[in-house]
């Protein structure tokens, strides 16, 4: 009963900070950090609502960094440190430097990408002329 109450208490006042502190730093903060949970501020209800499902974005992230931990791609911390960027200028309201940082971290991987398997497909070039089925 107290854990239900506590929680209830928490995202009361995790909607009044977003919606009462509109045009404040810490106001916009608490949206985007919300954002990034999976919710938003119910400004009549006073409460948090799921934004599309049981998605967590940090989740995801931590999914997707591990994923590329793994792999042998020889830029990897490039693309790792365009990742944690994105974020962090995200988070900080900097949109323009998220989404800038977010290109770059996709053009990155595709890069390492696209240099790994390119080794590959040399070792068994296609005579010019082939028809490709």
């Amino acid at each position: 009963m107290a854990d239900e109450l506590g929680e209830w208490l928490l995202q009361r006042l995790a909607a009044l900070l977003a919606t009462v502190l509109v045009r404040s730093p810490y106001g916009e903060l608490v949206r985007r950090e919300l954002g990034l949970n999976g919710f938003q501020a119910d400004k009549k209800g006073l409460g948090l609502v799921p934004l599309e499902g049981p998605v967590s974005e940090a989740e995801e992230e931590e999914l997707l960094a591990g994923l590329i931990k793994q792999t042998r791609l020889p830029g990897k911390a490039t693309v790792l440190q365009h990742l944690s960027d994105a974020r962090s200028s995200y988070m900080s309201g900097s949109d323009h430097a998220s989404l800038n940082e977010s290109r770059s971290f996709m053009q990155a991987l595709i890069d390492d990408i696209t240099t790994e398997t390119g080794k590959y497909s040399m070792r068994f070039p296609v005579p010019p002329g082939t028809p490709i089925a």
